[in-house]
């Protein structure tokens, strides 16, 4: 299952997959959803002025507690 997280970019790490699309204060889009992060790009990004990031996330779908739930319901 793919989940956002919100987290620091000072936290972030090349590699990982953006969420929500990264924009400036002026509402310009910087990088769009679904970029990779490298190295230079958090380098610049971080030039910028961008203190967050919203990281897409692969979790492990705990199959019984799903159904537990779906039960419940």
């Amino acid at each position: 299952m793919i989940v956002q997280k919100i987290m620091d970019i000072a936290d972030a790490e090349p590699g990982m997959r953006l969420a929500v699309a990264v924009a400036d204060d002026s509402g310009r889009v910087l990088l769009p959803v679904a970029a990779v992060l490298s190295d230079g790009i958090l380098q610049s990004l971080q030039r910028r002025g961008i203190t967050f990031l919203h990281i897409e996330r692969e979790e492990a779908v705990d199959r019984v507690a799903q159904q537990r739930l779906r039960v419940d319901e």
